[in-house]
């Protein structure tokens, strides 16, 4: 997570993998078919999607 730049408006709250839920730290790593959420405004949000959909 320390390599992402999130947006400042934008605050990821946990992760998803499989049936266990994990809380965000600068060491997490996030990987993909991971679910993850995350609060923010519509911008922040649409930015958040950019960086891990693409």
């Amino acid at each position: 997570m320390s390599e992402i730049s999130l947006p400042n408006n934008a605050l990821l709250i946990a992760i998803y993998n499989d049936d266990e839920l994990m809380i965000p730290h600068g060491d997490t790593l996030i990987e993909a078919g991971q679910d993850i959420l995350a609060f923010g405004d519509e911008q922040a949000i649409g930015k958040l999607n950019e960086i891990f959909v693409s």
